[in-house]
């Protein structure tokens, strides 16, 4: 079973900054990390999860609506990573897993910038998305992509394709884990903490610590 920390590690640095993720890589009690990639106005891929600045930067501001060079830094004072920056991390036993917040018919550029840079990124690599268009995109690459799943004004849909679910941990039951394992798809769950009371036996495992 893998284990993965959300953000990175949350517990001792700011959510998504690079220290928060170079030290969750490292962390033996887990397998990597999960992180968010979103797109600025200039078309720069960076870790980071919110529509707005304010939370993390203190400026009521769209991360769509600024230059990469012009963002202001985060909360800790550091600069809002690129996702290039995770290529200086190297570990092969090691698992990233990158949770695309665009929507999939963004242009075809950043595409390619996208697929460029996770190239370059020399670890295991997991692409996520609750826009499930990316599935054919990350096949195309031979990436592994996770369907995340939620519940949406009480309507659950699951993917009729792929071969990893990433549920909300609350959607996870004996039923849903059978149906996966009679459809070789694997199962994973988002986002467990240490007050919550999880005992399946599942594949994947996305942690805040």
């Amino acid at each position: 079973m893998i284990k993965l920390l959300h953000r990175g590690n949350q517990k001792n640095y700011l959510e998504n900054s690079f220290i928060a993720l170079s030290t969750g890589f490292i962390n033996l009690e887990y397998d990597g990390f999960e992180t968010d990639l979103k797109l600025t106005k200039d078309n720069k891929w960076v870790l980071f999860h919110d529509d707005n600045l304010k939370r993390l930067c203190n400026v009521d501001l769209n991360l769509k609506d600024k230059n990469y060079i012009d963002l202001p830094l985060l909360i800790n004072h550091f600069q809002i990573p690129l996702l290039s920056n995770l290529s200086f991390l190297k570990c092969e036993n090691k698992i990233m897993n990158l949770e695309i917040k665009e929507p999939f018919d963004i242009d075809n550029r950043s595409k390619d910038d996208l697929i460029n840079i996770i190239k370059r990124i020399d670890n295991n690599i997991i692409i996520s998305s609750f826009d499930w268009r990316w599935y054919n995109w990350c096949k195309k690459y031979d990436l592994n992509f996770g369907h995340l799943i939620e519940e949406v004004n009480g309507n659950i849909t699951y993917p009729k394709e792929g071969d990893l679910w990433i549920l909300h941990y609350k959607l996870i039951n004996n039923e849903i884990i059978k149906k996966c394992r009679n459809n070789n798809i694997k199962i994973g769950c988002f986002t467990l903490d240490k007050t919550i009371k999880f005992n399946y036996n599942i594949d994947l495992e996305i942690w805040n610590n």
